[in-house]
This record gives C-alpha cells, sequence and structure tokens, in this order.
C-alpha cells in the first residue's frame, strides 16, 4: 500500500465516518492513528461491541484510541501532521487542537455557516434546502466556527432521505478529498472566515423529534420523515408505536382534522395534516417488517379505522 504524504490521524465514530476512513484508505490517506468512541453495549445481550470506525480501522491494522474524554493530547497525536476529524462525537480542546503539526480540519456536512452541530444533514432536508454540500474547515475552539478552507456543493433530491443523501455526499467526495488534502499540504488551500450573520445550527435530533406532528402541513411531514428516516413515528388508536417509512403528499386533500384516518381502504391509507393530507406509502409495526401500507392495513386488523385519530398520547 503506498505511503500517505503525510503523517495523517483521523477521529470518527458513526457509519458515515467509516466511509469517509474507507474512502482515505483507498485513495493513498491510510491514516497512521483513529480516535473514536469507545465501544458500547449492544443486542440482545448488552455487550460491548465495537463501532464502525474502529472495525475498519482494525481490519487496516491502524493503532485505534477510544479516550472516554478527550483531555491532554495522547502522545501519538503530537507525531501526527494532520488529523482529519469526520463526526468523532466530542469537541475538542484546544491543547488537542494543536497537537499535530499542521492542526486539525474538519469534514464537515453542510455548507458553513449553515447548519453547524451534530445533525446537518438531517436539518438540512427538514427545513425544506435544495442544496446543501461539504466543508473542509480550519478547527477552532468554537463548534464548527473555524474557517473554511475547501467546499463541495451537492443538490438534494425532491426525494432524497437522509440515508440516500449521505450515500451520496459520501460518493461526491471519493475525488475531492483527496485532492483537497494535497492542496492544503501544498499550502494553496486559504482558509475563509465564516459570515457568522448567516450561521444556522443543526442540533442533534431529540427523541421527541421522531413522532410526527399532525398539525404541520403535509410538505413538512413529507420532509420529516425523509430527515429521520427510518425514524419517524406515530401512535395508532391503540396507543401503539407505527414507524412511517414513506409518504406522499396530497397538497389538494380537503376535511379532516389534524391527524385524522381519512381513508383507510386497501391501498389508500390517507391522514390529515394541519394543510393537506398524505397517504402513507411505507410503514412499519413495531417488532414487524417495514412494508407497503396496503399490506399493513391488510393485516392490521382494523388497528386504524376511518374517522380514528393518529398521534394520540
Amino acid at each position: 500500500m503506498p505511503k500517505a504524504p503525510a503523517r495523517l490521524g483521523f477521529a470518527g465514530s458513526p457509519e458515515i465516518a467509516r466511509a469517509v476512513l474507507d474512502l482515505l484508505c483507498a485513495s493513498g490517506w491510510r491514516p497512521e492513528l483513529v480516535l473514536t468512541q469507545p465501544d458500547r453495549p449492544a443486542g440482545r445481550g448488552r455487550r460491548l461491541r465495537a463501532g464502525p470506525v474502529k472495525q475498519l480501522a482494525q481490519q487496516h491494522g491502524i493503532e485505534v484510541l477510544q479516550p472516554e474524554r478527550l483531555g491532554a493530547p495522547p502522545d501519538e497525536l503530537r507525531l501526527m501532521d494532520l488529523l482529519l476529524v469526520a463526526a468523532y462525537g466530542q469537541i475538542l480542546p484546544e491543547a488537542v487542537l494543536s497537537a499535530p503539526r499542521l492542526g486539525c480540519i474538519n469534514l464537515h456536512f453542510s455548507l458553513l455557516p449553515a447548519w453547524r452541530g451534530a445533525a446537518p444533514i438531517e436539518r438540512a432536508i427538514w427545513a425544506g434546502d435544495t442544496r446543501t454540500g461539504l466543508s473542509l474547515m480550519q478547527m477552532d475552539a468554537g463548534l464548527d466556527t473555524g474557517p473554511v478552507l475547501a467546499q463541495l456543493v451537492c443538490d438534494i433530491a425532491p426525494d432524497a432521505t437522509a440515508e440516500s443523501l449521505r450515500s451520496l455526499m459520501v460518493n461526491s467526495i471519493q475525488d475531492w478529498l483527496p485532492e483537497q488534502l494535497d492542496l492544503l499540504l501544498q499550502g494553496r488551500l486559504t482558509p475563509q472566515p465564516q459570515d457568522e450573520a448567516r450561521a444556522s445550527y443543526a442540533g442533534k435530533i431529540a427523541p421527541s423529534e421522531r413522532d410526527i406532528n399532525w398539525h404541520d402541513a403535509a410538505l413538512r411531514v413529507d420532509r420529516q420523515v425523509r430527515a429521520l428516516y427510518p425514524n419517524a413515528r406515530t401512535r395508532l388508536p391503540s396507543g401503539q408505536w407505527l414507524k412511517v417509512l414513506k409518504v406522499s403528499v396530497l397538497r389538494d386533500a380537503e376535511g379532516g382534522q389534524p391527524g385524522e384516518i381519512l381513508s383507510a381502504d386497501a391501498g389508500d391509507l390517507r391522514i390529515a395534516c394541519g394543510t393537506g393530507a398524505v397517504h402513507l406509502l411505507r410503514v412499519q409495526r413495531a417488532g414487524g417488517r417495514p412494508c407497503s401500507g396496503e399490506d399493513w392495513l391488510r393485516g392490521s386488523a382494523g388497528e386504524a379505522p376511518q374517522g380514528e385519530f393518529l398521534g394520540a398520547a
């Protein structure tokens, strides 16, 4: 395997960070050091399980550090020329930011200063943005506030989910990210300060935000379902949870109160919203498999009768 142009460290934790690490290893930028979150209990037995970044790093024989909380920089980090951060899950203290020779840079999944924070992809879809992108930024002590080194624009398709947009964005940087790292080493990237007046924030998705608010307009319900895929949900009249995986917007639908089941005929599960209505195309009952709204109605034994309401506590 060819040697990377610099001694690179990488910090990341979730699946999207694993995809970035995979890209680096495949493009001649294999890191010498990986920082990731500690193993967490998972599965029915609640046994400790390594995260996706650690698993991939071990496959490539890369040294892995898993501090519960970064304070003083690890000695190994001081040997690096550069630390690339992608969805690590911790704010890095200034001592860590200054440890590598060239500092730390962050690959953030938005066009900064828009959507600083933990959930930029989800928030962009939910807000109805038509484009987003990636920003490579020099990290400072703030939350995604450092000067921007480079950006890449991506369009958001009208039917994009958080999952599909993540895949699109990772695929779009296969050549772009290695090129930017090369330019950075050559001193050819000029840091540009962010415009604070244009900043917006992408807070972590709270558990309560998974619950569909049927008082919202149908267009916003659709955006919520796509932004949180596959985790948006609503309560059935029985009190059981139903995941809502895909809807279509019925702009001209009239009548009904928010959350009211307008139709529960085979193949036509329609729910009134604050404005308009949605057709539930794909759903998942707790403990069940994803299925079409039509198939779910067929086997639901009348759990969603016309005239009843979804979303009641």
